[in-house]
């Protein structure tokens, strides 16, 4: 049966889930070979003109998803970019480890969703041996429990879940074909071998899983993960007109209060490697609670000041700002003959004098190409 709750955006039948995607290959017949570069005779930390360090990569390695979530797309989808025009792995890991000497500490994979596209554990296997001193992932979990072993092995230590909701109809609903029970199956695998930092991230949706955010946070009192709420960016080609959608983080924090009881703000280490956008609380009046409550504002408070890091789409361009018209084409460098890490260098530290103090303002785009 279609729950009413998301009537008007379009969703299929929950029992017709969309077609799998076919899994990206890397080059055919190509073997895969981390590559390795001369050093770089620069070593000044990357900074922008506002003096913030960019310590931090979210990299895209692919557009394509194995789920349509309400939020991120539309029902039809959108065209994939041609796979010449994807970074191959050498190519990323080119990038990375040119950035390294100047700073660069911490490289999360995104997509798309990351775990459809081939051989993800040897590019997980090639970045943990370029002296990064954090590797992290952002899934939508569905692929996570086979590939959770290897990927921690090859040096994973950091991920992300998408996860917003406990109600396998509802997810199936809001994932539009998505089951639950294979994204709590990779969850707990991966808390079994060890990965040191597991995250839930759950969309903030006015009428959609608004009755579901106290149940959620009820996952930290049994987990040691941290669940975070994040805010609905106003991405309206999906279907979801974020004026109808918006909940506030501060009142999510207070029905979870008025819940669990009282939430105590743990204090952000400024200049720290994940000092990202969450400001995080433990639940103080419950001392069995193995996790922790985070909320990510970007409707109603600016973490811009304190932002350390830049994105790099699939197809290589580095987007300085997510809401942010720059984009810089790394892609062109790596693929030019003779290329050195010091061309790079020098084009990532002009683009920086551009990034701007704060967004200005939010616009429309296909987080699937540059991974949020």
């Amino acid at each position: 049966m279609r729950l009413p709750l998301l009537r008007g955006v379009n969703s299929p039948p929950a029992h017709s889930p969309p077609p799998p995607l076919p899994l990206l290959d890397e080059r055919e017949g190509t073997p895969f070979v981390p590559p390795s570069a001369p050093a770089p005779t620069s070593r000044e930390p990357l900074e922008d003109q506002y003096g913030r360090r960019i310590r931090y990569i979210r990299v895209s390695i692919t557009d394509r998803c194995n789920l349509k979530c309400v939020y991120c797309t539309s029902q039809d989808g959108f065209d994939y970019v041609p796979k010449p025009e994807i970074l191959s792995y050498e190519e990323i890991l080119a990038i990375m480890s040119s950035l390294v000497p100047v700073g660069l500490e911490k490289v999360r994979i995104t997509g798309g969703e990351p775990l459809v596209r081939r051989d993800v554990v040897e590019l997980v296997r090639g970045l943990g041996k370029i002296g990064l001193e954090r590797i992290a992932l952002s899934t939508n979990g569905i692929l996570l429990a086979p590939l959770v072993d290897e990927l921690h092995a090859a040096g994973l230590n950091h991920l992300n879940v998408s996860l917003d909701t406990q109600d396998p109809d509802r997810f199936r609903e809001i994932t539009r074909g998505g089951k639950i029970e294979k994204v709590w199956q990779g969850i707990e695998r991966a808390l079994e071998v060890g990965v040191s930092s597991v995250k839930i991230n759950c969309v903030l949706l006015k009428g959609v899983n608004d009755s579901d955010f106290v149940d959620m946070a009820r996952i930290a009192l049994r987990w040691p993960i941290a669940v975070r709420f994040i805010e609905l960016m106003p991405l309206d080609h999906c279907g979801l007109p974020q004026a109808q959608h918006y909940v506030s983080a501060a009142d999510v924090l207070s029905r979870i209060e008025r819940e669990l009881g009282k939430l105590e703000p743990i204090p952000a280490e400024v200049g720290r490697l994940d000092d990202g956008p969450a400001s995080y609380y433990r639940l103080s009046e419950r001392p069995e609670a193995k996790g922790t409550i985070g909320v990510i504002t970007p409707q109603s408070h600016s973490f811009c000041s304190r932002c350390n890091r830049v994105r790099l789409s699939a197809t290589g361009q580095l987007k300085l700002c997510l809401f942010g018209d720059e984009f810089v084409d790394l892609r062109a460098v790596v693929r030019r003959p003779g290329w050195t890490p010091d061309d790079l260098i020098a084009l990532v530290r002009d683009a920086l004098t551009r990034k701007p103090k704060e967004n200005a303002g939010y616009k429309d785009f296909a987080m699937q190409m540059i991974g949020g």
